[in-house]
């Protein structure tokens, strides 16, 4: 279910193409598990600078669910840094994700989040 480097990479891009409240939640799922539970991590200089604050969110906002260890969550947190604002884009956002905004998103994750919470626990870990 997990992706290896190259279906990741053409994940994130899917995902973010028709923008994320129109993301297929299937993709969503086995994006987040990746990121949940292998040592990926994308290279954001690669990603369009179209794409790129829609990835940026989700893989940050996918990182602050209690999974990753916190050298993994570090290592992530770092790699998106340099891509992140310095200051929310001044335009109105309808989203009510303050991570959405602080990235210029196109839409937030809060419409999923419940497809996700069965697959962050340590008994589903356990699984795997």
């Amino acid at each position: 279910m997990m992706l290896n480097r190259e279906e990741f990479d053409e994940a994130l891009a899917a995902l973010c193409s028709d923008g994320l409240a129109r993301m297929d939640p299937a993709l969503l799922l086995r994006v987040a598990l990746t990121v949940w539970y292998t040592s990926l991590i994308p290279d954001l200089g690669k990603v369009p600078a179209a794409n790129r604050a829609d990835i940026g969110y989700l893989l940050d906002r996918l990182s602050r669910f209690n999974i990753m260890s916190k050298q993994r969550k570090l290592d992530l947190l770092g790699s998106l840094a340099p891509y992140k604002p310095m200051s929310p884009p001044a335009t109105m956002s309808a989203c009510k994700d303050v991570l959405a905004i602080e990235w210029g998103a196109s839409a937030d994750l809060m419409p999923f989040v419940e497809e996700l919470l069965p697959y962050q626990t340590r008994h589903y870990a356990a699984t795997i």
